[in-house]
């Protein structure tokens, strides 16, 4: 999906995410680290923000999309890999940063596992993830009109949202890997987009919606943004942001 979305996703919700992931990171201890790691780093949009508050550590992006990778920019070095199966040595990281990626792990305790094994001892964690899907009556009426025209229903890539979407059970995972020191905090979603047309691109163009949309016949796509633009028009502008809350977590590997 994500290399699919690579474009879309870089000119839209990357850019969006871009406050939550700095939020992040604000929280980490860096003082005298060598080796940053950001697991899931999409197009790089937190690696800018690890080399300004630590400009003398190296700092690595690591990601399953290849098409990702190749929007990060050129002078960040980054690798493609399995956030489950980390290129790295053991305890060969002081620092690392997973942000919005642990809810589309199959197993989200294997993945924290692997970050806790290339972290050294002392080292920091930071992480963000999404809490429980909220009532957006906007998203549901724009989903509404897919369901009309007949969009194939298509599986959510979130598979590991159950274990992810609470601030407990993320204080759980860090610990169950052997963090010590774990905070967690739950905090709105600072979505300013606003904006219907902002939001039918980002809806029509990744994740679930969009894979639906894909599915349907040319003309049935059509009348669906004619339709969307319709119902969406009666909606006030605050209605198009994201209501989500975001999950915070720091931790240190014991």
């Amino acid at each position: 999906m994500y290399d699919r979305d690579a474009t879309a996703y870089a000119a839209s919700r990357g850019q969006k995410l871009r406050a939550a992931g700095a939020a992040a990171i604000a929280g980490l201890q860096l003082d005298g680290v060598g080796v940053l790691v950001d697991v899931a780093c999409g197009t790089g949009t937190g690696l800018a923000e690890l080399r300004r508050i630590a400009p003398s550590a190296r700092v690595l992006g690591l990601d399953l999309s290849a098409r990702m990778l190749r929007l990060v920019d050129a002078s960040q070095p980054v690798l493609q890999a399995d956030a489950a199966a980390l290129p790295l040595v053991d305890g060969g990281a002081d620092a690392l940063v997973c942000c919005f990626a642990l809810m589309h792990m199959v197993s989200p305790a294997e993945a924290v596992a692997e970050f806790a094994r290339v972290l050294r001892p002392g080292g920091a964690i930071a992480i963000t993830t999404w809490g429980p899907d909220v009532a957006w009556p906007a998203h549901a009426a724009v989903l509404q009109i897919l369901d009309d025209l007949g969009a194939p229903k298509v599986a959510s890539s979130h598979h590991g949202a159950p274990i992810t979407e609470s601030p407990e059970n993320v204080a759980s995972l860090l610990r169950g890997a052997g963090f010590e020191s774990v905070t967690v905090e739950r905090r709105p979603f600072d979505d300013t987009c606003g904006d219907a047309e902002a939001a039918l691109y980002e809806w029509g163009s990744l994740g679930s919606t969009a894979t639906r949309l894909s599915l349907l016949e040319p003309l049935a796509r059509q009348e669906f943004f004619a339709r969307a633009r319709v119902v969406m028009a009666g909606f006030d502008p605050a209605g198009f942001a994201d209501p989500s809350d975001v999950i915070y977590a720091w931790g240190v590997r014991s």
